[in-house]
């Protein structure tokens, strides 16, 4: 296989690709006509001609879907973040092969995948879930109760996904999975912690290992992987600020990695509350011993919040932590990640401005603030309109006539 680029104007090329030949000898080209710069132009040709070596070297055109996932998997998603191929693979295990697998993939059809989608929704779930690996491929006694709209419009995304990586490929003509609709995820409803409740949670965690976080998501609107992966050099207690660079990911049993933040909005600098300073004060000095202590045995990532030997602390321990926390104080069980959403909601009733509580958030647009905490805005309605009222009260109110003169 070969190709070579042929400029035909102004930042505008022709791509001529020659692809080898077919089953009568016949020559297969191939011409793509890309619009940029000639280094552009080099690199959609090398992708073209690596995705035509590929196709070359995949499972012949009578491939199952189970096949093709999985060379979707190496080829394709095995490229992306550990985190994400980690949950890809799992849709595709737990939930596509089992029910889709056999069939040949041109066989493969819309009905197929809203039948799909219909039983994930009545026995979707297996019965025995083996934490943290691959399950085995299913068989009917081991199905149990639905999985959620959520779960199944993220193995519709998934799945999707994959088929559209096909067309591109040339398995398929057109993607069998556009025009399918998935369950309508319902939007959970955030629990927010009150003043009160949040009294009680942080005198319960004063002395444990929960009281930074709590104050952390509460007073800062710092998710899980955001807190477990705050370094004391991110943090100036002089200034009271917070540079949010990392964000502790969890990608497997036993296997954390620090990643910078999605979007470039999520690394933000905060203010802290004042309070809140003289907590993480106290802690620095904490630790300060306890290194002295441990000495060279002392974890070198030097965070905020850490294990005893300051290693980092798995998001979800701190989240199981949470919940046995609520439970012992009979509160309702909520999401650490809620914490943020308190944090929002609060300052949202406070009055203050949506755009600095979407940069404390890390959001690209406060329109996106706005669309979260939309609920927050209706429920404030009743009280502009008694503020509006008030006004207008005292607008209609009648005057005494002027009797001078």
């Amino acid at each position: 296989m070969e190709g070579h680029i042929e400029k035909r104007g102004e930042q505008v090329y022709r791509l001529r690709l020659h692809l080898g030949y077919d089953e009568v000898g016949n020559r297969i080209r191939r011409s793509v006509t890309v619009h940029g710069t000639r280094k552009e132009a080099q690199a959609k040709l090398r992708q073209l001609l690596q995705e035509a070596e590929q196709r070359r070297s995949a499972p012949t055109t009578s491939m199952t879907v189970a096949q093709f996932l999985d060379y979707w998997l190496a080829n394709y998603a095995g490229r992306l973040a550990q985190r994400t191929c980690k949950n890809y693979t799992e849709y595709v295990e737990y939930y596509i092969k089992p029910h889709l697998g056999g069939l040949a993939l041109s066989a493969l059809t819309r009905q197929h995948i809203q039948d799909l989608y219909s039983k994930l929704e009545k026995t979707g779930r297996l019965k025995a879930k083996a934490e943290d690996s691959l399950r085995r491929p299913a068989v009917p006694s081991m199905w149990g109760e639905g999985l959620s709209p959520t779960t199944i419009a993220n193995t519709h995304r998934v799945l999707r996904g994959a088929l559209k990586r096909a067309v591109v490929w040339e398995f398929l003509d057109r993607n069998p999975a556009d025009g399918v609709k998935p369950p309508q995820p319902v939007e959970r409803e955030h629990r927010i912690l009150s003043v009160e409740e949040l009294a009680l949670v942080l005198e319960a965690a004063r002395t444990t290992q929960l009281y930074l976080p709590v104050m952390l998501g509460w007073s800062v609107g710092l998710r899980r992987g955001e807190i477990c992966g705050l370094r004391w050099q991110d943090i100036d207690l002089v200034n009271y600020t917070a540079a949010i660079r990392h964000t502790l990911v969890r990608v497997g049993p036993g296997n954390l990695i620090f990643k910078p933040p999605k979007s470039k909005s999520g690394k933000r600098s905060v203010r802290l509350a004042p309070l809140l300073v003289d907590a993480l004060q106290a802690e620095r000095e904490r630790l300060a011993e306890r290194r002295g202590i441990l000495g060279s045995s002392y974890n070198p990532h030097n965070l905020v919040v850490s294990r005893a030997d300051g290693s980092p602390v798995d998001p979800a321990t701190i989240y199981s932590q949470f919940q046995n926390l609520l439970d012992r104080l009979k509160l309702p069980r909520m999401a650490i990640h809620d914490l943020r959403h308190s944090h929002a909601t609060t300052l949202l009733k406070q009055g203050i401005n949506v755009k600095v509580i979407a940069e404390r958030l890390g959001h690209a647009d406060p329109a996106i603030t706005l669309r979260v905490y939309s609920h927050v805005l209706e429920s404030m309605q009743a009280e502009a309109a008694d503020c509006t009222n008030s006004l207008l009260e005292e607008a209609t109110r009648p005057r005494k006539a002027d009797t001078e003169g």
